[in-house]
């Protein structure tokens, strides 16, 4: 299950990032590209923090630094 749910998270990241590609080229050219940047990535955060939250305790932090 595990290797299926990261496939579709793989997934949605790539249809998330065509679609956001497209996006970008249909803005007037009166938005410079880090405005554009910058307001995608706060969009993001605002989106995705509440699904982070819950789960932030389940983290170790000490396991990560193995993998460095």
């Amino acid at each position: 299950m595990s290797s299926t749910l990261g496939g579709i998270v793989l997934l949605i990241a790539a249809l998330t990032w065509a679609l956001m590609s497209i996006l970008v080229k249909l803005l007037p050219s009166d938005y410079s590209q880090i405005a554009v940047t910058t307001y995608s990535i706060l969009v993001a955060l605002i989106v995705l923090t509440p699904f982070v939250l819950p789960r932030l305790h389940e983290i170790n932090i000490s396991q990560m630094s193995d993998l460095f």
